[in-house]
């Protein structure tokens, strides 16, 4: 599969993507986040800079990311229980894409525990882990 038929980086799976690269990086600025998601191979619906601001505002809202000046953010915190969701996010995002580029069977992801299923063979599926986020809060 190539990176730009991928589903796009979007919604809860963009912000804890972004909070995740604050989180390694310190500060950045909006166009080198926007630089960071594509040399990662991600794509993002829309007007990437606009997609990129929008959802860090969300973070800004939520304690979890500062504005320090126009178009330069920084991280600040989140519970322990969260940090280590956006780690393990921004870990199996990178295992996937990475297994995709180089043509091998990306890792599988643990469905939504949430969701019922009857099919075990359904349990782990091969979609992008930012496709569906319900593998987060499995049991």
């Amino acid at each position: 599969m190539v990176t730009s038929e991928l589903e796009p980086l979007w919604g809860r799976g963009l912000r804890m993507w972004l909070t995740g690269a604050l989180m390694e990086h310190g500060e950045a600025t909006v166009a080198e986040l926007v630089d960071l998601l594509d040399h990662e191979g991600h794509t993002v619906g829309g007007r990437p800079s606009k997609v990129v601001s929008d959802a860090l505002r969300w973070e800004i809202a939520n304690g979890r990311v500062a504005r320090i000046s126009r178009g330069r953010y920084r991280y600040l915190r989140a519970p322990a229980t969260t940090e280590r969701r956006i780690v393990t996010f921004v870990a199996r995002c990178r295992a996937w894409l990475t297994a995709t580029a180089q043509g091998e069977q990306p890792p599988l992801t643990l469905q939504d525990p949430r969701e019922p299923f009857t099919d075990l063979d359904r349990l782990w599926i091969h979609d992008p882990p930012w496709t569906r986020l319900g593998w987060l809060w499995g049991r």
